[in-house]
This record gives C-alpha cells, structure tokens and sequence, in this order.
C-alpha cells in the first residue's frame, strides 16, 4: 500500500498497417547462411504511451511467442518489425512447442493484438 504509482502498467497494442516485408541473410561460417524475414508494421502507440525504441512487444495469440521490436517512435504511433528465421526452403515456418509439429507462420496481419505483458502470464490466462 502506498507504492501503487511505482508499479508499470502493461502497454497495450495494435497493428494498424503492415508496411513492407524484406529478406535479409546472415552468414554464420562458410558453409551456413540463416535468412530471416523483416515485416515493418505501424503500431498504433507512441511515445506518449511510454514505448521506446528497441522495446519488445509481444504478440498475444502466437503460437511461437513471437515479439515485434520496436525500431521508430512517433508521439502516437509507431514502427516495428516481426522478424522470423526462415527454414533450409527460405519458408516461414515454426516448430510448435507443444504438439512438436512444424507448421507455417501465421501471416502478419492488421488487428494482431501486442503487450509488454510477460507471456509466461499470458499463457497461463493471467
């Protein structure tokens, strides 16, 4: 009691636009090339929300615990971007944790609801 105006509150998104999607590799040895994907999205949140450049938010219903990294702050909106290691065929997919399969990535969409909210919590309904 008392110390109430300490404790952060959890910032609450959304994607309003998906702007563009790059592909970039990153040499690991001589005989090894990771690709990943790059999808820039506008956020729906800004400075005056309390988000920073380089700040993770997560997405709430990925199956992968995905994040997007905030990489451009505007007063109310703001960039950042879901990047996703690509597979030996340079496609989107993941291995799920919990069945073991590997499915493709859901495609990044307008609406995806983001948090700074731990997914740990999330996970288990908090």
């Amino acid at each position: 009691r008392g110390y109430e105006r300490f404790i952060k509150k959890p910032i609450e998104a959304m994607i309003t636009e998906v702007l563009r999607r790059k592909i970039e590799s990153d040499q690991v040895n001589e005989s090894w090339i990771n690709y990943y994907s790059n999808t820039f999205v506008k956020l729906n949140v800004g400075s005056i929300n309390g988000v920073r450049r380089g700040m993770a938010l997560n997405v709430l219903e990925s199956e992968d615990w995905e994040t997007v990294e905030v990489v451009q702050v505007g007063k109310r909106s703001s960039i950042g971007v879901v990047v996703r290691l690509l597979d030996e065929n340079k496609q989107e997919n993941f291995k799920n944790y919990r069945t073991n399969e590997t499915k493709p990535y859901p495609k990044v969409n307008v609406g995806w609801k983001l948090s700074t909210r731990s997914l740990l919590l999330i996970d288990n309904g908090a």
